[in-house]
């Protein structure tokens, strides 16, 4: 048993979103689109101005909707609108990681992991304490 327990976050769950995972879509769908539009994404040139400046437009999520159900996972209105946050995210990731690789992979997802913001939290307090003590 974990020293802390952090409860899975379901916020944004649905089977549509599970669907696109287990086949792989967000990969595939990122490799494709940063491949083609390499030259506009190197435009932001570092991960860290990509994350904060890069949106996924209705345009580009629609692309992704339009190639999930091309892909044999057929449009999901009421599951896209409970999991928008989490495909835009994954989405963003993968093109991210196609263009920096895990260094524009792990940082993105980690800053919206409510896990590594914990542990980030108690890391941080953690080492306020030892320091606080070790000054006694």
């Amino acid at each position: 048993m974990p020293d802390r327990f952090i409860p899975l976050d379901t916020t944004g769950s649905s089977m549509y979103l599970t669907r696109l995972f287990y086949r792989g879509l967000f990969y595939q769908f990122s490799f494709d689109y940063a491949d083609k539009h390499r030259k506009e994404l190197n435009v932001y040139g570092s991960v860290e101005n990509f994350i904060k400046k890069f949106t996924i437009s209705p345009g580009l999520e629609e692309e992704f909707v339009t190639f999930a159900s091309e892909s044999g996972i057929p449009r999901d209105n009421e599951g896209l609108s409970a999991s928008r946050e989490i495909i835009q995210s994954r989405i963003k990731a993968g093109i991210a990681r196609n263009i920096w690789g895990n260094e524009g992979y792990y940082p993105f997802l980690n800053e919206i992991d409510r896990t590594v913001e914990e542990a980030v939290r108690v890391l941080d307090s953690s080492a306020q304490f030892s320091q606080a003590t070790s000054l006694k």
